[in-house]
């Protein structure tokens, strides 16, 4: 896992270069200085300068590095039977059928597929070949294809693929589309070829006398790793390939310019001053209970193993192993696809009321995570009354609140065009931090946004960490967020 790397880094680190000061923090202290890296033909990488590798200066003298191409693979005769109907306007997670080879279980892995070598087919020898946008259409960014419709397209979206933000389709507004004279009827069986981009992080990496080397890493599809570095070489940048390009651009080069920072280090936990309440519930060995709120993500969505990894079992069991003499009662109340304003507008009697599934819990704190609140698909304002609300209900019941601000998201990506962008331009998070870390008593940030930004750093795509490509945390993606809340204990 990522985390095991690059905690092996600076083991090595410190075992290798003898100068380095034996303090765990030097060990993650940011890069004053980084070796200039610049593409000089199509698959040439030129790299010389001064590298600070955790306090320690290694001279690179310029080098040119040959990069791997993309890992490409070819499919032949993949067989469908009864493909559904292709939608171009539904959400990108639904728009038809996913292409095998590039899905990641609920989505497709975004970029893989090479749209100029899919070919659909009515037979293996290809005696029939249908034609796109006439019999057939294809979302070749996230990989859906699917025939195209000779009648209005109705269909309950909310049954499918990823299903991660069911507030987002408006069933009464779905799209209409007719066209007219396709070839593939329902029931037919088609055939597919195409080629596909497995996902690939690969190091260039400098020993301490600045030669620099080239580790590939193993290909795979949406969670990816960068290779393990032989003992004595230190990691320069990373390079992300995930399609099928003639050539190096600037946004497959990812340097790493810091380590990862350890979680839960603080001598003197935030809550003693933020989150009084629970602080002497903890340390004085009284009885606390503590309720997760949150969305899919709470759920567990794409942890391999819900009671080992998803985020509030981890803060479970370091809360318990801190804190032994206190007596724990957890609780979790989380709903896919929605956010806090979606709980006040349920009424009693049905889930998820926020009456009954968060205030008659009785809890003490609650920590909440809504990565969908995070999104711009409700108004700010909308979002300011509902969390104006709950703060204004859990003061008076003496609830203590913590707000995560969660993991970054490919709609994240969407806004700011690219997958490099940092922390601080999420509005929610920005928001959050002065309307609530600075104003407000009883309220307290979990600030794994922090954490998910820093991974830019440590030359990682947060996309890799993402199991549906959109918005669901991998395992290690979970410990994050997990660690982002133990930061404040």
């Amino acid at each position: 896992m990522k985390m095991i790397y690059t905690l092996i880094i600076a083991i090595l680190i410190v075992s290798s270069i003898g100068c380095i000061a034996a303090t765990e923090e030097k060990y993650y202290t940011p890069n004053t200085k980084s070796p200039d890296i610049k593409i000089t033909g199509d698959w040439q990488l030129t790299i010389g300068g001064d590298y600070d590798v955790a306090g320690t200066l290694i001279h690179i003298p310029e080098q040119t590095i040959t990069v791997e191409k993309p890992t490409i693979v070819s499919v032949k005769n993949e067989k469908y039977e009864n493909i559904g109907i292709f939608d171009p306007k539904a959400p990108f997670w639904c728009q038809g059928v996913r292409v095998q080879g590039t899905s990641n279980g609920e989505t497709g892995a975004r970029g893989s597929l090479d749209a100029k070598s899919f070919v659909v087919k009515g037979d293996p020898e290809g005696k029939v070949i249908y034609k796109l946008d006439k019999d057939y259409g294809l979302g070749a960014e996230w990989g859906f294809f699917g025939r195209l419709a000779n009648e209005n397209i109705v269909e309950d979206r909310t049954k499918g693929t990823a299903m991660i933000d069911a507030n987002l389709l408006d069933q009464e507004s779905a799209t209409n589309v007719e066209t007219q004279g396709s070839s593939i009827k329902e029931g037919d069986t088609v055939y597919v070829d195409y080629e596909y981009a497995k996902w690939r992080l690969d190091t260039i990496a400098t020993d301490k006398n600045g030669k620099l080397s080239y580790i590939t890493g193993e290909a795979g599809i949406q969670i990816i790793n960068p290779p393990t570095l032989p003992e004595g070489l230190y990691p320069v940048c990373n390079i992300f390939t995930r399609s099928n390009t003639d050539k190096i651009h600037m946004d497959m080069i990812y340097p790493i310019t810091e380590l990862r920072k350890p979680a839960g280090k603080n001598e003197v936990p935030a809550i003693k001053t933020l989150l009084t309440r629970t602080y002497d519930k903890l340390v004085n060995k009284k009885e606390i209970c503590i309720l997760y709120w949150g969305d899919s993500v709470t759920c567990g969505g794409s942890v391999t193993d819900y009671d080992k990894y998803v985020w509030q079992n981890v803060v479970s069991r370091e809360l318990e192993k801190k804190y032994p003499n206190t007596k724990f009662r957890f609780e979790t109340t989380a709903w896919g696809g929605r956010g806090v304003g979606n709980f006040f507008e349920t009424p009693i009697g049905q889930a998820y009321n926020f009456q009954e599934h968060v205030l008659d819990l009785k809890p003490d704190l609650v920590i909440m995570e809504f990565v969908n609140d995070t999104y711009q698909f409700i108004t700010p304002d909308l979002l300011v009354e509902n969390y104006n609300k709950v703060r204004d209900i859990f003061a008076e019941k003496d609830i203590d609140w913590v707000i995560m601000l969660p993991h970054f998201t490919d709609f994240d990506r969407a806004s700011f065009g690219t997958e490099k962008y940092r922390t601080e331009q999420r509005w929610y998070d920005k928001w959050i931090r002065k309307e609530y870390c600075e104003k407000y008593p009883n309220i307290a940030v979990a600030d794994a946004s922090v954490l998910w930004g820093h991974l830019l750093f440590e030359g990682i795509p947060f996309c890799t960490l993402n199991v549906n490509g959109i918005n669901h945390p991998c395992n290690e993606g979970h410990q994050i967020l997990a660690n982002g809340v133990l930061d404040l204990f």
